[in-house]
């Protein structure tokens, strides 16, 4: 025996398989943004589509350029992210809300 713990055995620790769990975690949204220009392209293109839509009234954040352009972010992130969802569904909605309470 190589005295190598398996994944998910019997030896291998509950604080192990949360670090693989995390590794891999890091590793697959390193892969989802890293050098993904699309994701920044898209929220980049909504938030202009947003601005430009005229639904804000640009002169009541004269004096608070951030607030306007997390606003705008806010919402961007929100009508896109059904793009980003994953499919099939499967228990999405239940981890979602979840989540959301965090």
């Amino acid at each position: 025996m190589s005295g190598e713990v398996k994944p998910f055995s019997p030896m291998c620790s509950r604080r192990h398989i949360k670090k693989m769990i995390l590794k891999v975690f890091s590793q697959k949204l390193d892969e989802l943004l890293s050098g993904n220009n699309d994701i920044l392209t898209e929220i980049k293109e909504e938030t202009l589509r947003l601005l430009n839509s005229g639904a804000v009234n640009l002169e009541s954040y004269e004096n608070d350029d951030f607030r306007i352009v997390k606003t705008i972010l806010a919402v961007a992130l929100h009508n896109i992210a059904e793009n980003h969802t994953p499919y099939p569904f499967d228990n999405y909605l239940k981890v979602f809300k979840n989540l959301k309470k965090f």
